[in-house]
């Protein structure tokens, strides 16, 4: 009995240490299983829904700032690199330089991916859309973690709604406006009417500048609305002179929450109309 006592002793102890290096053995499984899926966007469009759908399970790179325009970015070696190490691309499909950039990569397990999604980001139900595709696309390159990734759009979708639907409430109905080009779907779904719009890209023409003019006052507009991602001064010259209100929205997050950028187009435009 004695000497079943002693064996008894010293066998615990060294089970319990065999116990201790196979959970400390688990636990290190475990944290290189959660290891990040590297996705580089475009966009903060696309990349402010990427880090709301994938959150802790996808370490987000948007190449392109909020406030700078997409279309004629230049890229430069630091994106090179982003690209290098990343596992997907996400693009809209429109970044003309977005071809020149993969030709200059070397990361074969690199997949890119194209979201076709016409229409404004900015409005609601196309926010939707884009995230639906998104998540698509996040559920295809990590399977294991589908799941996670269609919770969190359901999530999402109700942030969205729930802003729309506050938003909605904002009585814009009739207003008459002239803007940019491309910030005349959204303001149609919030309810302006949209007299006449202009090409904030490029300096229009002298004959275009005065039709435009000669509309927005025989139609008493008091408001002219500008993009701010095309850094033209068209809008304020319109608005100089027909002395009319003159604002800039964004066509693009400006930071990580689209949301917020949301209510702040909705801000201005509610201050304008006051």
């Amino acid at each position: 009995m004695r000497t079943s006592f002693r064996f008894k002793k010293t066998v615990l102890p060294f089970i319990s240490i065999v116990l201790l290096l196979q959970s400390l053995n688990f636990l290190g499984c475990r944290e290189i299983s959660t290891h990040k899926i590297k996705v580089v966007t475009t966009t903060t469009l696309i990349g402010t829904l990427v880090k709301a759908i994938g959150k802790d399970k996808i370490d987000v790179v948007t190449m392109v700032p909020g406030g700078m325009c997409p279309g004629h970015f230049d890229v430069k070696p630091d994106d090179i690199a982003k690209l290098s190490t990343a596992k997907v691309l996400i693009n809209h499909g429109w970044e003309v330089w977005v071809s020149d950039l993969l030709n200059s990569i070397e990361n074969e397990k690199l997949v890119t991916k194209t979201l076709k999604i016409k229409g404004n980001w900015m409005i609601p139900n196309m926010q939707i859309i884009a995230g639906e595709e998104i998540t698509k696309t996040l559920c295809e390159i990590d399977p294991q973690n589908s799941p996670f990734y269609k919770k969190n759009l359901n999530h999402y979708k109700k942030e969205v709604n729930s802003v729309a639907v506050e938003v909605k409430n904002t009585d814009f109905q009739g207003e008459k406006v002239v803007c940019s080009e491309y910030q005349a779907e959204f303001l149609k779904w919030l309810g302006f009417e949209v007299v006449a719009t202009y090409e904030s890209s490029k300096d229009p023409t002298i004959k275009n500048l005065a039709e435009i003019m000669s509309t927005a006052k025989r139609e008493n507009v008091h408001i002219v609305i500008d993009n701010l991602q095309s850094g033209s001064k068209v809008g304020e010259q319109i608005a100089e002179e027909i002395g009319a209100k003159y604002i800039v929205l964004t066509n693009f997050p400006l930071s990580d929450s689209y949301n917020e950028s949301l209510k702040e187009n909705i801000h201005k435009l509610a201050c304008a109309v006051e």
